[in-house]
């Protein structure tokens, strides 16, 4: 089908590369004119279905049993480390989002502007609640003093809570990257920042059009684009591959 759409083109010329090239350019959508092209959750065609879990929109890769729908690959192994309960049932009261996909949540302290750091409170109000002896968190939250709180916003793409005092990330994110820097060693803001991206990007599907010269990853990028308009079968990074 596709192949059958390129050669109709109007105008037509595939063996003069300079006007095969500008026609491609002119009949491929810009977002298909990219190096790596990533789908949306909400395309069935080139996103595939994605993940039953409620709020996790990685692709799903592997088959529920007792419900319709797929676990992502990082569900479907939660799910067996859980003991590989019935499905249905552990879908209502056991699946857990996933680590990197857990947005960042406001301290539960009144009036408070700061992310969560341990115990749903900042890093200020945990050490008040710690040194008050812990005492019941909704008691201490309704009357927990103020503290100071950054002005600028947290560095994290899409996280709105202030930084820390004299930092670049919020509460729950400068926890964050401490973990990685006991987990890793040495890892500035950057890496960081990128290992949450990566992290992010672990789960949904991508097609690669890099390494094939500018021509025939137009063309590749016209065959996704006639696909997802065709709303046809789905297509996976996969078989994508194997026409490369």
């Amino acid at each position: 089908m596709t192949a059958s759409r390129l050669v109709a083109l109007e105008g037509a010329q595939a063996d003069h590369p300079a006007s095969w090239k500008q026609l491609l350019r002119a009949h491929v959508r810009a977002e298909f004119q990219v190096e790596v092209y990533w789908p949306e959750p909400s395309d069935p065609v080139l996103f595939g279905p994605t993940c039953a879990v409620a709020g996790c929109d990685a692709r799903g890769l592997q088959q529920a049993e007792g419900i319709r729908g797929y676990f992502c690959q990082a569900h479907a192994a939660m799910w067996r480390r859980d003991g590989a309960p019935p499905q249905e049932q552990w879908l209502r009261d056991g699946a857990r989002s996933l680590r990197r996909a857990r947005p960042a949540t406001a301290c539960a302290a009144v009036g408070c502007r700061r992310s969560a750091h341990s115990n749903g409170l900042c890093q200020p109000h945990f050490g008040h609640w710690r040194r008050a002896g812990r005492p019941p968190l909704d008691a201490f939250s309704a009357a927990a003093p103020s503290t100071r709180t950054g002005a600028a916003a947290c560095q994290v793409p899409g996280c709105a809570f202030p930084t820390v005092v004299g930092g670049e990330l919020c509460d729950a994110h400068h926890k964050g990257l401490r973990w990685l820097r006991w987990h890793r060693g040495d890892v500035n803001l950057g890496a960081y920042l990128e290992h949450l991206k990566t992290g992010r990007d672990r789960g949904r599907p991508r097609f690669d059009l890099r390494g094939v010269g500018a021509v025939v990853a137009l063309e590749l990028g016209y065959a996704l684009q006639c696909r997802q308009d065709a709303r046809g079968a789905a297509i996976t990074p996969l078989i994508f591959g194997h026409v490369k």
